[in-house]
């Protein structure tokens, strides 16, 4: 992440970034362990990134480092999912254990950073995300969101920016775009379109 943010600011290394923006957001650990089953277990979460614990802070750090020094006064928003927003867990209750741990470690890299215009906040959809038993529309475990997911994680963004913005005014409530079905013609079974 740390050389995707470089590249993210300029087509080269070289060149300034043209715009001052309002604010970085910076949203590690939601979907980066997929499949990792990482649980609390520290070992894991090493064996899953190829990186202690300690080497997570420390990589956290200097990203962070990397924003304060392109950008000394913008606001930074670290978020972290909170235990039904981290994607891609066998179970809920793997999830939600995951989830436990990122924002534990999230949390410490913030604290470490000690920048008072660096905040941290949990992302927490409400109405939460649902088990996919109860809706499979709205999932978020074994699998990326759904679109219903997404915009639940969207209004979580949104409240979470709103602590760290006070001044920045909500127009709306998140819409979410529609979901699109195949259709197949009764001559052409075999050729569907997306409407």
């Amino acid at each position: 992440m740390r050389e995707i943010f470089t590249r993210s600011l300029a087509n080269s290394a070289s060149e300034a970034s043209p715009e001052e923006p309002d604010l970085y957001v910076v949203y590690l650990g939601g979907n980066d362990l997929t499949g990792s089953q990482v649980g609390t277990n520290t070992e894991a979460f090493e064996a899953t990134t190829g990186g202690s614990v300690a080497e997570f802070l420390s990589a956290y750090q200097e990203l962070l480092g990397i924003i304060r020094a392109k950008h000394p006064h913008v606001p930074v928003l670290c978020v972290a999912p909170d235990k039904y927003t981290m994607s891609a867990e066998p179970t809920r209750a793997e999830q939600a254990e995951t989830a436990s741990l990122v924002q534990s470690l999230v949390h410490k890299a913030v604290d470490a950073f000690s920048d008072p215009g660096v905040h941290f906040q949990i992302l927490r959809p409400d109405p939460q995300i649902s088990d996919p038993a109860e809706d499979p529309e709205d999932w978020a475990v074994l699998a990326h969101w759904s679109v219903k997911g997404h915009t639940k994680v969207a209004g979580a963004l949104v409240e979470a920016i709103k602590k760290v913005m006070p001044e920045w005014e909500v127009t709306g409530a998140p819409t979410p775009c529609p979901i699109l079905e195949p259709k197949c013609t009764s001559a052409a079974p075999a050729s569907c379109v997306l409407l």
